[in-house]
């Protein structure tokens, strides 16, 4: 990694610097790569390395995982994560009504307008939003996932909301595979 005072759109790998897609957008898709029910840990670190480095095929095998180590960092901004993972409290998908108007906020402008927008500019625009709906709804999610208690507007909030305050996580392979038997066993012919 360069360093947080560039903002990289090429990473070294195997001693050789390969471009990437640094575009926050191209970042989220990775992202949604992670969240898919559909695929097994390793074919969802598959799919992602193929969209994130342009020439994932030039890549040797053995150089695959520093690979896969280098966009990891990327995405966290350019930090190793070494804390314990907690709960998941925000969906860049489900929760895109209340982080644009956010970031707008912060940027000054929709920065979905702009044709390039880095990932990490996008990050530190967001680390910036400060109090807002969106905090709001991490702050209650992360009390729902704590056990804490939830003030009298929070849990109005929670029973107008019911699909929004807890995140369900996505199903797993297993989960999946589990739900199309049950499904096929209750209503044969219908696939």
């Amino acid at each position: 990694m360069k360093g947080l005072w560039q903002l990289p759109e090429t990473l070294s790998v195997g001693g050789k610097e390969l471009p990437i897609h640094p575009d926050f957008r191209d970042v989220l898709g990775i992202l949604r790569v992670f969240q898919r029910p559909d695929l097994w840990p390793e074919g969802k670190l598959y799919l992602a390395l193929r969209l994130f480095y342009p020439g994932f095929e030039t890549i040797p095998p053995q150089c695959r995982a520093e690979a896969a180590d280098a966009m990891l960092c990327f995405l966290a901004g350019g930090t190793e994560d070494t804390g314990p993972e907690g709960p998941r409290l925000l969906d860049w998908d489900r929760d895109a009504d209340l982080i644009i108007p956010d970031v707008n906020r912060v940027a000054g402008k929709d920065i979905r307008s702009l044709p390039f927008v880095h990932w990490w500019t996008f990050l530190s625009l967001f680390s910036a939003v400060g109090e807002g709906r969106l905090s709001a709804v991490v702050n209650i999610r992360r009390k729902l996932a704590r056990g804490e208690g939830l003030e009298p507007w929070e849990r109005e909030w929670c029973r107008q909301n019911p699909g929004r305050a807890r995140l369900k996580e996505p199903d797993t392979p297993e989960e999946r595979l589990e739900k199309e038997r049950l499904s096929a066993l209750l209503m044969p012919g219908k696939e």
